[in-house]
């Protein structure tokens, strides 16, 4: 497993224990529910630091169909995963966090909620 996807399925893994919402890991080739909220973890960028040490940057992200779910719904749903964020996960591959920007956005059906982590990451 490549560490971009170590460090996916860690936070993701972590994240359904926070969370009773389906929880993808950005590599995975699982369909998305269209209507239906959903959490991706993916880790856009894993650079090599050196020796065994990466450093990866994750986006853990929330899509809630609009239509489906009201904003006060998808905030609440935001509110937990921001809590469980608040520490890595107990992967003990995972070195530290650091938790950079949150955007908020809306497209045309969906309520979008983001934010980027920097992982530390050692590859055995």
């Amino acid at each position: 497993m490549s560490p971009a996807a170590a460090i996916e399925e860690a936070y993701a893994t972590h994240l359904r224990v926070a969370v009773s919402l389906p929880i993808f890991a950005g590599l995975s080739s699982a369909d998305l529910p269209q209507h239906n909220s959903f959490v991706v973890a993916a880790c856009n960028e894993c650079q090599h630091a050196g020796g065994q040490y990466y450093r990866g940057t994750l986006s853990i992200t929330l899509r809630t169909h609009a239509l489906d779910e009201t904003v006060a719904t998808h905030s609440a749903n935001w509110a937990l995963i921001s809590a469980a964020l608040d520490s890595a996960p107990s992967d003990p591959r995972i070195r530290g966090q650091f938790r950079s920007e949150v955007s908020q956005d809306r497209d045309e059906h969906y309520w979008i909620t983001s934010e980027n982590i920097v992982v530390g990451f050692v590859a055995p």
